[in-house]
C-alpha cells in the first residue's frame, strides 16, 4: 500500500498548482499534451508521477498542439484520428528523462456507444469485449513499448477506472504488477 493517496489527473491546469501536490502520488491518465506543456513545474514538484500512456494515440509527429480537456481530446481522436491534444513519442521521451515514470492504459482506450451498456454503467470495451479483444489490444500496447520506450512497464491504470477480473489476471500473466483504478482521487473533486 502506498504510503500517500493517489491523485488521477487528465488534463494538467495551472489552478492544480495552488494544491499540495507533493503530498499525493500523481498518476496522469492518457498521455495528453497539457501534462507535457507543465512538465518543467510538475517536474519540481518532489514526488512519484506516473504517466498512463494510451499507446495507440502517441504518434511521431503533429500539427497542432491543443490544450483541451479529456473529453474533447478523445471525440477529436475517435472522430478525427486528430492527436492535438496527445503527446508525441520525443515528449513521451523527454518525460521518462526527466525523471517520470510509465505506464500502460491501454492502446484503443476504446468507449462502449451502446446505450444499453452505458446504462449498466460500462464505458471500456475491455470488460464488456472478450478475450481476443484484451489479446489484440495488449498486444499492441506491448509491441508499443518494447519498440518505442525500450521496456514494458509494471503498471497499469484501467481504461475510464473500469476494472475487470478477467482483465487483471491477463495483465498479470503478461508482467504486470500495480494496478490504478477508482481508488484514486480525482483532482477535479479537490478543486470543486
Amino acid at each position: 500500500m502506498p504510503d500517500k493517496e493517489i491523485l488521477m489527473i487528465h488534463e494538467m491546469k495551472e489552478e492544480y498548482f495552488s494544491l499540495d501536490l507533493q503530498n499525493y502520488i500523481l498518476t496522469f491518465d492518457d498521455g495528453l499534451y497539457s501534462q507535457y506543456y507543465w512538465r518543467n513545474r510538475l517536474q519540481q514538484i518532489p514526488t512519484q508521477k506516473i504517466l498512463f500512456i494510451i499507446s495507440g494515440r502517441i504518434l511521431t509527429s503533429r500539427q497542432n498542439t491543443l490544450l483541451e480537456d479529456c473529453f474533447k481530446a478523445n471525440i477529436r481522436w475517435l472522430n478525427y484520428n486528430d492527436n492535438s491534444n496527445y503527446m508525441i513519442l520525443d515528449e513521451v521521451l523527454e518525460m521518462l528523462n526527466l525523471g517520470f515514470e510509465v505506464g500502460a492504459h491501454s492502446h484503443f482506450h476504446d468507449k462502449i456507444e451502446r446505450n444499453i451498456f452505458k446504462k449498466l454503467g460500462y464505458k471500456s470495451s475491455l470488460v464488456l469485449k472478450g478475450k481476443s479483444f484484451i489479446d489484440r489490444d495488449t498486444n499492441l500496447m506491448l509491441e508499443w513499448f518494447r519498440d518505442n520506450i525500450g521496456f514494458i512497464p509494471d503498471k497499469y491504470a484501467f481504461p475510464y477506472n473500469q476494472k475487470s477480473d478477467i482483465l487483471v489476471e491477463y495483465l498479470k500473466n503478461v508482467g504486470f504488477k500495480y494496478f490504478y483504478g477508482s481508488e484514486r482521487i480525482n483532482i477535479e473533486d479537490l478543486i470543486n
